[in-house]
């Protein structure tokens, strides 16, 4: 009887994904309106972001590379925009992170530390929470042209049924080849996102609840309470991304190559670009960009208008790395590899203004 009970239990989660999938239908138009317009709606749940890019291991990067590379478990719980709570489990304990109205928390669980830091930060790196469905997709959705969607049929995510939409870029320079999205007929809320690179079968990122509710997770669960060993530390900047743009008075320029600034911020950390065809630009103090063989020791060397420069390619993320009049560069972003070297050449021509 044991026996079979476990036979039976292991088998539950196969049998529900392959029940029928009989989903409200939903315009793929109106569902990415939905998705676009989900941010203030509760959820609570656990979800896996499986991403294979294999990035190499980046000095002051953070959590950026195992966030692109292998897959994250986490166990989130949102309340809106300002008000949510995400935990990544991990094999030796869990890293958390909450956000209120004052800005956000870091708790280390193995340290007993936790990280204080106030106010929104325009400029930071990639965070857990920024790779769980609803945010992965809401940021996708939103960068869709009403050409580039179609229907997708039903799937089932988390015990759900829900409607999908494709979303397949344009753009020739950019390397996203398409953008598969499930989503709650009713709230918008995200549940799966898939992201293929062009010319590829496989996907480089998958992103899914396997468990979720739509409820109020309540106050309580997404406030921090320290505990009597618990250490804590307060910090201007959550990263390097956000250090540079603070402390160094260097200033992009409006354009890049033909791509627009996106956002109204300035400094020395801007984007650029539209829709998909998205480029990363960090301008620093040469003296803090690494050299020599050892640096980015699997990356290619190429050479151009901007001098030497390190080339990380994979087929999502394409990045660059040199330093040009005293200055050192970050290039990187969703596009091609010779697109980035274009981009890279304006770069170094234009290079930054002092404010």
């Amino acid at each position: 009887m044991v026996a079979t009970g476990i036979v039976v239990a292991a088998a539950v989660p196969p049998a529900v994904a392959a029940l029928p999938a009989r989903a409200q239908r939903v315009p793929a138009a109106a569902l990415l309106t939905r998705v676009e317009r989900s941010a203030s709606h509760t959820y609570q749940g656990y979800a896996e972001t499986r991403a294979d890019l294999g990035l190499p291991d980046l000095p002051n990067a953070g959590d950026l590379p195992s966030l692109l590379s292998t897959t994250t478990r986490m166990r989130t719980w949102y309340r809106g925009p300002s008000s949510w709570r995400t935990d990544v489990l991990t094999a030796v304990g869990e890293r958390d992170q909450y956000r209120d109205a004052d800005g956000t928390l870091s708790w280390d669980a193995g340290r007993r530390r936790a990280t204080d830091v106030d106010g929104d930060q325009p400029v930071r790196l990639v965070r857990p929470q920024d790779l769980l469905p609803p945010e992965l997709g809401r940021r996708l959705a939103a960068e869709a042209a009403p050409g580039e969607v179609a229907h997708l049929p039903a799937r089932r995510v988390a015990g759900r049924s829900v409607p999908g939409v494709r979303i397949v870029p344009q753009a020739r320079e950019t390397t996203v080849g398409r953008v598969d999205l499930w989503a709650d007929a009713s709230t918008g809320v995200p549940l799966e996102v898939i992201i293929t690179p062009r010319g590829q079968t496989a996907p480089a990122i998958i992103s899914r609840f396997l468990d979720l509710s739509l409820s109020d997770p309540g106050a309580a669960v997404v406030t921090f309470l320290p505990g009597p060993e618990t250490r804590l530390a307060r910090d201007q900047f959550p990263d390097l991304a956000a250090a540079l743009d603070r402390l160094f008075p260097l200033v992009l320029p409006d354009h890049e190559d033909g791509l627009p600034r996106r956002g109204t911020h300035e400094g020395p950390s801007l984007t650029y670009g539209r829709g998909f065809t998205v480029v990363a630009v960090l301008a620093l103090p040469g003296r803090l960009v690494p050299a020599g063989p050892r640096f980015l020791p699997s990356a290619s060397t190429v050479n151009g208008a901007w001098g030497q420069a390190k080339l990380v390619e994979t087929p999502l993320l394409n990045g660059m790395v040199f330093t040009s009049d005293e200055l050192g560069y970050v290039v990187a972003g969703t596009v091609t590899t010779s697109r980035l070297e274009e981009i890279a050449s304006a770069v170094a021509a234009e290079g930054v203004r002092i404010r």
